[in-house]
């Protein structure tokens, strides 16, 4: 009887995986922000009062802002990427990855960081060089 309760601990398992890996697919495709940031009480904060950014990143940074040092994004660029710009987050720490969005709040891809410091390998293309980005904000 127990090795048919560990196969059953370990389908449950695997299935309870599989159903999460789904989850982070779809999420994959849909906005970070809220479109309407309505599930969102957070107010932006007077130093992500950045002229010109979307007012689902001035969320975002207002969030940024209320975490605490060591598990906050280091900064955020804004990016020339395809036609548009992007806006390029550098996690704070221990082999994260940082995520490139669009000017919508999608999602693009992860350029750089990881165990490898490379991103996630799924870019549509290089960033620019460094010189070309602009800060919008530093975790202070």
């Amino acid at each position: 009887m127990r090795p048919t309760l560990i196969a059953l601990l370990a389908a449950a398992t695997l299935a309870g995986c599989a159903h999460r890996v789904e989850e982070i697919r779809e999420a994959e495709a849909a906005p970070i922000a809220p479109t309407d940031g309505s599930d969102r009480p957070a107010t932006p904060t007077q130093r992500a009062q950045v002229p010109g950014l979307p007012e689902w990143l001035r969320i975002r940074l207002a969030d940024y802002d209320a975490q605490p040092g060591s598990g906050a994004p280091r900064a955020v660029y804004a990016v020339p990427y395809g036609s548009g710009t992007a806006y390029l987050t550098r996690a704070g720490c221990c082999d994260q990855l940082d995520p490139l969005v669009d000017e919508r709040g999608v999602l693009v891809c992860h350029p750089s960081g990881g165990i490898t410091g490379r991103g996630d390998g799924k870019c549509p293309g290089p960033l620019p060089p460094a010189p070309q980005w602009r800060e919008v904000w530093r975790h202070q």
